[in-house]
């Protein structure tokens, strides 16, 4: 299990790492305030560049673990590379930990 924290004030958390064997991958959000998107982006390497991750329907829309003000769980089926964070659409009043869970 990995957790990764968004600080107060921001909107991305520090980089984790995953493996391969931890997918899918069921994220634990926490309450939000404000509400807002939770999004993975992905590096393609350690403090590379952090790309959203887009849903592979071809719709142009960002792919959305998580949506409001929570609490609730994600899922995120494949793995893109790594190197992931934590992307919320607005900066968040207080600390929030988010929990990254391996499905069994």
């Amino acid at each position: 299990m990995i957790y990764s924290r968004v600080l107060s004030g921001q909107s991305v958390s520090e980089q984790f790492r995953l493996e391969q064997n931890q997918f899918p991958l069921a994220i634990e959000c926490p309450s939000l305030n404000p509400a807002s998107e939770v999004r993975l982006q992905f590096a393609q390497a350690s403090g590379g560049q952090f790309y959203t991750l887009y849903k592979s329907d071809g719709s142009g829309v960002p792919h959305a673990v998580m949506s409001g003000a929570g609490p609730g769980w994600g899922l995120l089926s494949d793995p893109v590379t790594s190197w992931a964070r934590v992307s919320l659409v607005g900066s968040q009043s207080d600390l929030r930990s988010f929990g990254m869970h391996p499905v069994r």
